[in-house]
């Protein structure tokens, strides 16, 4: 689509970007609204070297995108007043939205589960919309990386 024009290529990223941020948001409003697990009172924080660094690993391929806002440079009007703005108002969003989903995610299962779980986001989705409704989040995930290839 971006081969026939830019503007069909935008208006898939903007629907992509919809797409992957409705499981995400669900999580976090229903998360951050339910009581389902003990929330923050039984946390109990240790850093091990190997153990931090894999977990922050998985954190980098989420503030990554940002930097493909630059290729875009040359398609804007006013691309030194833009281009700040649009890649300081991302990282932040994308701050907030991780960070709200953490949050959520410690509300909705026990931190053993979580430690214990290869996909958290999933077990949370399933545990606050049951097996058959938690598969939207996978649909959120395969809408990511779509709307990442197309960007």
């Amino acid at each position: 689509m971006n081969i026939i024009s830019t503007k069909y290529g935008g208006v898939i990223q903007t629907l992509a970007t919809i797409g992957k941020l409705i499981p995400v948001v669900s999580i976090i409003v229903f998360g951050l609204t339910s009581n389902l697990a003990p929330g923050f009172s039984s946390i109990q924080l240790s850093v091990s070297g190997a153990g931090f660094g894999a977990a922050v690993l998985g954190t980098l391929w989420a503030y990554d995108g940002w930097i493909s806002v630059t290729n875009m440079a040359g398609e804007l009007k006013n691309s030194s007043k833009t281009l700040p703005k649009v890649i300081s108002i991302g990282v932040v969003f994308v701050i907030v939205v991780y960070a709200l989903f953490n949050i959520a995610i410690f509300k909705v299962l026990p931190l053993n589960a979580i430690a214990s779980s290869a996909t958290p986001g999933a077990d949370a989705a399933e545990a606050l919309f049951g097996i058959s409704r938690g598969t939207f989040i996978t649909a959120g995930i395969m809408i990511s990386v779509f709307g990442a290839l197309n960007g």
